[in-house]
């Protein structure tokens, strides 16, 4: 083997270890880009739960007013339908005292 084939060798395995370098760079940065665009996607939807759970915790205190409310209304719905069966301008016997002009 020639002292010029060893050179050119020598030159090829230094030129692939540069394109191999160059590559992994560049790899690198594309690493860099997609960690920074996941870390940030991450935190949105880590903010979109934290809202949907207020909101979800919100709507369930809203639901147990309104099912506190109905349980409490229940009691005088028989009482409700009495008082709309009487005539027109008199009075229910019930605790409501509920006209039908109440209504």
């Amino acid at each position: 083997m020639q002292l010029k084939d060893i050179v050119i060798r020598i030159e090829t395995d230094i030129m692939d270890e540069v394109a191999k370098a160059f590559e992994i760079a560049t790899l690198r940065g594309e690493i860099r880009i997609l960690s920074t665009h996941w870390m940030n996607k991450t935190k949105n939807l880590k903010s979109q739960l934290k809202k949907h759970k207020r909101t979800d915790q919100e709507l369930k205190k809203r639901v147990l007013k309104l099912e506190f409310c109905l349980r409490s209304c229940h009691p005088l719905v028989p009482e409700l339908r009495l008082c709309t069966l009487q005539p027109r301008g008199m009075q229910c016997s019930t605790r409501t005292h509920v006209t039908t002009n109440d209504r």
